[in-house]
């Protein structure tokens, strides 16, 4: 695959001070046009040698720092290829400067879109249609388009420019040893135990801002990777991303018997994978026009149905060891733009090499930075009380 470079003059050139978040705002708000025939855009920027790294002893023999972005087309790349590219990206570098022979393995293939829409939902598609009981549970489990999440009625609208935002924390290395023991004594994954925490955080946000009610029902978006389903063995890249709302009611005193509610969240999401949740309200989402309309994207029309979404790695160090002879990766991040998809905040944790790094990305048209440090907070102090209490 060709790879174009993007700094090909002395004004292209990146320099140290050159600011990451500003350059990837830049990029983004050019996006990708189908003349450009360009499937990602890549930023290489030096740093100082004093820069901080978190993993200890590293600087003394890698005295050298670089960031290295890219922003890529969701047509043939979703969260899952972006976190396998900084590996190849990795190994590739390595093997480059240690002088060993590059290997040039394939990877996987390119899916077509209608051929794996044909594999995976045909049949399904033509279940539904007989099975008028089952079509109308699967319907009761999508948010109607006049309905408005939680979080929404409780923090006013913010009347700006819709961007993404971002709230960036680390959560101490004990912290997080520490909850993923207690994800294993109770038998239920980290990604259960963040939704858990996530959802009473979003009830408590709500309780602050003078919203009470029984109970609180809280929409929360997964996002599946349709892989785990394709009957083929060979990798398949691309986007392969299909949306699973999952709907959890949540009370004021949830947290007293957290881990009967974690199980029960752990329970409903195992359910919902093996059953191919997520394709069947896809179905049931493009056979019902009337109550889910098409989005438009392009004018930023979309509707906002969930409180929030949420991608955990547990640690995605055992996809991308990071550690080479020449080059060593210390640090992953990932940096989502949400303002033009079908929901307004995103929660984030990912593990890498012991850093736990917590992002919270808000549409800005949607929550203030006041709103979204406010929700980040609570999630934040619920998984503190999980440490320290539960």
């Amino acid at each position: 695959m060709k790879i174009s470079h993007i700094w090909r003059s002395r004004e292209g050139m990146l320099s140290p001070d050159t600011d990451l978040t500003a350059e990837m705002e830049r990029l983004n708000l050019q996006g990708f046009q189908p003349t450009d025939a360009v499937p990602w855009k890549v930023r290489l920027i030096p740093r100082e040698p004093d820069d901080e790294c978190h993993i200890e002893g590293l600087k003394k023999n890698y005295p050298h720092q670089y960031e290295l972005s890219f922003l890529y087309n969701h047509a043939i790349v979703d969260g899952m290829d972006a976190v396998m590219m900084c590996n190849w990206v990795h190994k590739l570098l390595d093997d480059v400067i240690s002088a060993r022979v590059v290997t040039y393995e394939q990877t996987g293939i390119f899916g077509d879109y209608r051929e794996i829409d044909h594999l995976l939902l045909d049949n399904r598609r033509q279940w539904l249609k007989r099975d008028k009981g089952y079509f109308d549970f699967i319907k009761s489990t999508i948010p109607s388009y006049d309905s408005v999440p939680t979080l929404l009625e409780a923090f006013p609208r913010n009347d700006v420019e819709p961007l993404s935002g971002h709230i960036i924390k680390l959560i101490d290395a004990k912290t997080s040893e520490i909850l993923q023991a207690k994800c294993s004594a109770a038998g239920v994954t980290f990604n259960s135990l963040c939704i858990a925490a996530a959802n009473i955080g979003a009830m408590e946000a709500c309780r602050d801002m003078g919203l009470f009610q029984d109970s609180y029902k809280i929409n929360c978006m997964n996002f599946v990777n349709s892989r785990r389903y394709l009957p083929t063995k060979e990798y398949m890249h691309g986007c392969f991303i299909s949306p699973l709302t999952y709907s959890s009611e949540v009370r004021s005193n949830t947290i007293n018997h957290f881990w009967d509610y974690c199980k029960k969240v752990n329970q409903d999401l195992h359910s919902d994978f093996k059953a191919r949740r997520s394709l069947d309200q896809k179905i049931v989402r493009e056979m019902v026009e009337a109550d889910f309309p098409k989005f438009n994207y392009t004018d930023n029309l979309r509707p906002v149905l969930h409180d929030f979404s949420v991608n955990f790695f547990k640690d995605a160090t055992k996809i991308v060891p990071g550690n080479g002879q020449n080059v060593q990766l210390s640090n992953i991040v990932t940096v989502n733009k949400i303002h033009k998809f079908i929901n307004c905040l995103m929660h984030e944790i990912m593990i890498f090499r012991g850093k736990t790094q917590y992002t919270l990305t808000y549409a800005t048209d949607l929550f203030t930075e006041e709103t979204a440090q406010i929700i980040a907070e609570h999630f934040l102090r619920v998984l503190k009380n999980i440490e320290e209490n539960l």
